[in-house]
């Protein structure tokens, strides 16, 4: 039998008093087995282990839930546009992206004809479904229409289970108050289990770096490591990055290619070989370069980690796979290195267009009462960047309470923003009334087009 970590007791036990749940613990911890358990163990004819809906931001990240699945001796289906296997949701579990479950939600599916979404629909309503890696969701958007999920099934006592390593407080309130979920978080013997023998720290590189640059980097610290994952932030530039690598004959059979263009067969190829490589118990020495899509889900890791700048909630997420997998009774350590991607055309922080605006004062207040002068808008990229360098003048381990420290400087006032709508934080007379504003206050100078 499997021995639970206390977080994972907890969520089982609200589930069947009956309980929906937001599940927070760091990455690696075993959420997904917390959210899985409950519809494997409970008895009796309920919603909860009537049939389970595990849905998903990106398609990429199914292959690993259903490994997952496997693991209790049940066969998942996996649903979404390049493997539409379901038959109206009528399986006992379902792995689905966010798109296919809330079209099917409403009524209105991507997958079937009108006069079938109506079984789609029914079986959503007569589910227990959990929302993995919501953080992947846009901000603005997307997570707007989650909670508007949640609140529905909150209303109709549907079982649901929500899990998240990085969302700020802000935006884990209002699953509270707003959704009716009970907040399930892993308890300090459940941290100490990750955090006592795992040594990371996360260091700034000043030199905005383009392909090139970024190429000669990885290979400059390759030999000292052994293994990298490299995370850029566009598949233009991962594959750009990639034949760059490969023009060094010595890394032949060295490096490998992930993002989110790939076909099916030769997506289900690489996958294998990525967990083949960079998963427990390798030897392999090499270069991933990667993308989101192997942020989150992926259980791999390697001692050095080297990420272009993104919103901090990604950061965290792609050093969970820094340092990853317990080899020994001694500290393993590692290192996050977070690079500015350097672009001559274009948007240096795409894909991550969302920004956010400082505003003196209360809501009637307009453009001209911006804090940074030609500055409008801040992207959350850069406020990731600001945080950083305050953060860096100390040692950056990242620990649990720092990923948490880290993401609510960043992203608390942002997210409730979003949350009402908005895209502007209002301080009062100064900007230095939120912690947030101190730190941009000081660093405005480093915002690009302050």
């Amino acid at each position: 039998m499997i021995k639970l970590r206390e977080f994972q007791e907890n969520t089982k036990d609200n589930l069947m008093k009956g309980n929906s749940t937001v599940v927070i613990a760091p990455t690696g911890l075993g959420k997904t087995l917390a959210a899985i358990m409950p519809f494997k163990e409970v008895s009796g004819s309920t919603k909860l282990r009537s049939r389970i809906i595990y849905t998903l931001p990106i398609r990429a990240l199914a292959k690993g839930v259903q490994e997952e699945f496997e693991n209790f001796d049940i066969k998942a289906i996996v649903h979404h546009g390049d493997e539409p296997e379901s038959k109206w949701f009528t399986e006992r579990a379902i792995i689905t992206t966010m798109d296919q479950y809330f079209t099917a939600f409403a009524g209105a599916s991507l997958s079937w004809s009108s006069a079938t979404s109506h079984a789609a629909a029914g079986a959503a309503l007569a589910s227990y479904t959990v929302f993995d890696e919501i953080h992947l969701l846009n901000p603005k958007n997307g997570l707007q229409l989650l909670f508007a999920a949640l609140k529905l099934r909150n209303r109709w006592n549907l079982p649901t289970t929500v899990m998240t390593a990085t969302l700020p407080n802000s935006a884990i309130n209002f699953l509270e108050t707003k959704c009716g979920l009970v907040k399930i978080e892993a308890s300090e013997k459940d941290i100490t289990d990750r955090d006592s023998w795992r040594d990371v720290n996360l260091k700034l590189h000043d030199a905005e770096l383009d392909v090139e640059g970024l190429a000669g980097f990885v290979k400059e610290h390759l030999d000292d490591y052994g293994k990298v994952i490299v995370f850029v932030n566009t598949v233009e530039r991962a594959i750009s990055l990639y034949k760059k690598l490969k023009e060094d004959s010595s890394l032949k059979n060295k490096i490998l290619l992930a993002h989110s263009r790939f076909s099916k067969e030769h997506r289900k190829r690489i996958e294998e070989e990525i967990h083949l490589k960079f998963g427990k118990n390798s030897d392999f020495e090499g270069i991933l370069v990667t993308t989101q899509v192997a942020e989150a889900g992926l259980n791999i890791s390697a001692p050095l980690v080297i990420t272009e700048l993104a919103p901090m909630d990604s950061l965290i997420q792609r050093a969970g796979r820094c340092a990853r997998f317990r080899e020994n009774s001694g500290k393993i350590k590692g290192e996050v290195m977070v690079v500015k991607p350097k672009v001559e055309n274009g948007n240096w922080y795409a894909p991550y267009f969302d920004y956010i605006r400082l505003r003196k004062g209360g809501s009637g207040t307009n453009k001209n009462d911006a804090f940074i002068k030609n500055k409008e808008r801040i992207t959350l990229s850069e406020l990731t960047w600001v945080v950083l360098l305050e953060k860096a003048k100390t040692n950056i381990s990242l620990d649990w309470d720092t990923e948490k420290e880290l993401l609510n400087l960043s992203l608390d006032d942002v997210y409730s923003a979003f949350i009402n709508g908005s895209d502007i934080i209002y301080f009062k007379d100064r900007i230095k009334d939120k912690e947030i504003g101190e730190i941009i206050e000081q660093y405005k100078d480093e915002l690009r087009g302050g």
